[in-house]
C-alpha cells in the first residue's frame, strides 16, 4: 500500500504573488513579499507542495491555456532557483457559469490531487487568502489559513470560518510548521507516557509479577489483551525507526528498507513478548 503525503495546497493570485485581475503575463508576475522565504520554510519539511488556482480568463477568452502553462512553468523554475520544488500545480480554466466541479469553493483540484499524488487530506492544509479558498478547503477536509486581502474583504459565515487568519504567506507556514512541531511533540509526550507509566509502575510495586496473575485469575479474557499490549510496545519501540530510515531513503529504496526495518520490529516486538511471558511464567 503505497504511503499517503502530507500537502499544503496554495492558492496563487494574492497568495504567492500580488492579486491582479486576469493576471497571466509573466511580466506582470509580482512575488508577495516574504512568500519566497514562506516557500522556502516549506520545502525544509516533508509537505508536498501544490497550487490550487481558479483561472475563469481561460473561459472568458481573456487568454488561453497555453499561456497559463507558460506562466506556471516559469514560476516552477524560478522556485528552483531559491531551493523549492513545487510539486503540482492544478488550475480551472472555465467560466463561472460552466457549472464545473473544479473551480473553488468546490473542492475537485484538491481531490484530484490527492488521488494522483497519493496525499493524506486529513493531515494536509490549504493557505489562501478568498473565502472561496476556505470553502473549497473545508469541503476536502484540509485544515485551512486564510491570508488578509483587503480587496476580497466578504463576510464569513461559521461554516466557512478558516483554523487561522494570518497577514501573508510566510505567517500561514510559520503557523503550520509550529503546529507541526507542537502534534509532534505530544505524540512523542504519549508515546513516553504510555511507555513509562507502566515501567514506573511495575519498579513502585503498584504493578507485581503475582498481582498480573492474580487478575488473570479472576479475569482471564483479558489476557490476549495483555500479550497484544506487550507486543504492540515492542513493536512501537521498533517501528519509527523504520519510517524515519524508509523515507530516508526515497520511495522506492524506502518501501524496501522500511518494509525490513519493519520485520526486524516485528521479530524484536515478538522476541520481547517471549522473554517477558517466559519473565512472567516464572
Amino acid at each position: 500500500m503505497r504511503k499517503k503525503h502530507r500537502a499544503v495546497f496554495l492558492d496563487r493570485d494574492g497568495t504567492i504573488n500580488v492579486y491582479k485581475s486576469y493576471m497571466w503575463k509573466i511580466e506582470d508576475f509580482e512575488w508577495i513579499p516574504g512568500a519566497k522565504e514562506g516557500l522556502q520554510m516549506l520545502s525544509k519539511t516533508d509537505h508536498k507542495i501544490v497550487i490550487v488556482s481558479n483561472q475563469s480568463g481561460v473561459g472568458r477568452g481573456y487568454y488561453t491555456r497555453e499561456d497559463v502553462d507558460r506562466l506556471h512553468n516559469w514560476m516552477k523554475k524560478e522556485c528552483e532557483g531559491f531551493g523549492v520544488e513545487i510539486h503540482a500545480i492544478y488550475y480551472c480554466p472555465h467560466h463561472p457559469d460552466d457549472g464545473c466541479s473544479c473551480r473553488k469553493p468546490n473542492p475537485g483540484m484538491i481531490h484530484k490531487a490527492a488521488e494522483e499524488l497519493g496525499l493524506n487530506l486529513k493531515k494536509s492544509w490549504l493557505i489562501g487568502d478568498n473565502v472561496t479558498d476556505i470553502v473549497a478547503g473545508r469541503a476536502a477536509g484540509v485544515k485551512t489559513i486564510k491570508i488578509k486581502n483587503e480587496k476580497l474583504e466578504e463576510k464569513e459565515s461559521p461554516g466557512v470560518r478558516p483554523h487561522r487568519h494570518v497577514e501573508d504567506l510566510k505567517e500561514g507556514i510559520e503557523h503550520l510548521v509550529r503546529y507541526s512541531r507542537r502534534t509532534l511533540i505530544l505524540k512523542a509526550l504519549l508515546f513516553v507516557v504510555a511507555v513509562g507509566m507502566p515501567v514506573l509502575l511495575w519498579q513502585r510495586g503498584v504493578i507485581t509479577k503475582e498481582g498480573i496473575f492474580s487478575f488473570l485469575e479472576s479475569y482471564p479474557n483479558f489476557a490476549p489483551l495483555l500479550f497484544i499490549i506487550i507486543t504492540a510496545l515492542g513493536i512501537a519501540l521498533i517501528l519509527p525507526i523504520a519510517i524515519i530510515m524508509g523515507l530516508g531513503a526515497g520511495f522506492f529504496w524506502g518501501t524496501w528498507i522500511g518494509g525490513l526495518y519493519a520485520f526486524f520490529g516485528l521479530t524484536l516486538g515478538t522476541a520481547l513478548v517471549f522473554f517477558v511471558s517466559r519473565y512472567l511464567a516464572k
